[in-house]
């Protein structure tokens, strides 16, 4: 299963934030997106999703055009979106169905230890260590995750590194994070987001060539 995007613009008034955004992600394949701050990736994801309007763009499921992305793909979006009042062990309960993704995500390190808490009582790096393993655990074949990484303790970024990869034979999942060596360990290909454009690295030395980091980083 392939989703494919083309010719995607996006722009604020006078400013052009994307420029002819094409790329594929396919089931079976984790596919990363670096860029600096501001340079769009987030606008990316909002575009895909539906939340934001792009100037042009063609979304494609296996070839045939697609009007919403939402029964394919599940979002992690960078604001919370979990339901605040709720306690963790009701909200994996209500939303895995199967009684084997229930214990995925109960088993999973830290969350015996917040499980009988209220989702509004957890910090944000639990709050999104907790919605990246549901959406993982969702039927749609696509996972797209906005920093997955970010506010996330040692143990927590390596469980979730696995995790992805775990996924990936039945996933597509598109993923976008400041946390380059974890990026780079975990995509299979990588895209650098630079002046509106996207452009193919596979390396460390990529992104010092390209500018992303500098060359102390080396």
């Amino acid at each position: 299963m392939i989703l494919s995007i083309e010719n995607l613009s996006k722009s604020f008034g006078a400013k052009q934030i994307l420029q002819e955004i094409a790329f594929t992600v396919e089931v079976g394949e984790i596919l990363a997106i670096l860029g600096r701050n501001g340079t769009g990736k987030s606008t990316l994801f909002e575009v895909l999703f539906g939340i934001t309007k792009a100037d042009q763009a063609l979304i494609k499921l296996d070839g045939s055009i697609l009007n919403s992305t939402q029964g394919v793909v599940a979002y992690l979006p960078q604001y919370a979106f979990i339901p605040v009042r709720m306690r963790v062990r009701t909200l994996i309960q209500r939303s895995i169905s199967s009684s084997e993704g229930q214990d995925t995500v109960f088993y999973a390190p830290k969350i015996s230890k917040i499980e009988n808490r209220l989702v509004g009582q957890l910090s944000v790096g639990e709050r999104r260590y907790l919605a990246t393993l549901l959406l993982g655990q969702l039927p749609q074949p696509f996972l797209m995750l906005d920093e997955p990484f970010s506010m996330l303790e040692p143990i927590q970024m390596e469980f979730i590194k696995n995790y992805l990869i775990r996924l990936k034979p039945s996933k597509g999942i598109l993923l976008a994070d400041h946390y380059y060596e974890d990026v780079l360990e975990t995509a299979d290909r990588k895209l650098l987001l630079q002046e509106e454009r996207l452009q193919s690295i596979s390396s460390k030395l990529d992104l010092v060539k390209k500018g992303y980091l500098p060359q102390s980083r080396l």
